[in-house]
């Protein structure tokens, strides 16, 4: 059975009177339901965005063919190239999560976020393992991505689910970091 283009261009537009021509919207539905030109939201419960954070735009024409690299809570954490020093084999940053663990990672100051989750994971069951990223720190930065794709200064934390996708950041270190640990992790956790 032949379909007449011309019926099926006056079905699209009865049933959708925003098209005047097939595929005329920024936004392209696949048939696993996919849309493409939009951004997923994480459910709120699974992300922590802080006040002042702001999310990147991509709304600009060009936004669905770039790559959308960002750790804004909700996206799928950066692949960077590390290594613990300069002799030793690279690895990503993907390889330092998951394992059914969170990750926190930090720069050359955030020493004391390492020790909050330290704190965290002894006092509670939910296992978070710290790592400072930046020269003298456990990993080097070996192309200096990190230092542009992390979105926070060098004593600012990024907190890594067990699934790869960014639960919280903050942009710095601050006065009581332990505390801090605690609620971003009490409400992601929904406690």
């Amino acid at each position: 059975m032949k379909t007449d283009p011309i019926e099926t261009q006056l079905l699209i537009r009865t049933l959708d009177p925003t098209k005047s021509r097939p595929y005329q919207s920024s936004k392209r539905q696949t048939d696993s339901g996919a849309t493409f030109g939009t951004t997923p939201q994480p459910k709120p419960s699974t992300v922590v965005v802080e006040p002042g954070d702001i999310a990147p735009d991509f709304t600009y024409q060009d936004a669905i063919k770039d790559i959308k690299i960002s750790t804004f809570p909700g996206y799928h954490l950066p692949h960077v190239w590390l290594a613990a020093d300069g002799q030793t084999r690279k690895i990503s940053s993907l390889d330092l999560c998951g394992r059914g663990a969170f990750t926190l990672l930090t720069g050359i100051g955030g020493a004391a976020w390492i020790k909050a989750a330290q704190d965290y994971s002894s006092a509670d069951k939910v296992q978070i393992r710290g790592y400072a990223v930046g020269v003298g720190c456990d990993y080097m930065d070996c192309y200096r991505d990190w230092q542009r794709t992390r979105g926070v200064s060098e004593t600012g934390v990024v907190l890594v689910r067990p699934d790869h996708f960014v639960a919280w950041r903050c942009q710095e270190l601050v006065e009581d970091p332990v505390q801090k640990i605690h609620s971003v992790m009490q409400r992601i956790l929904g406690q």
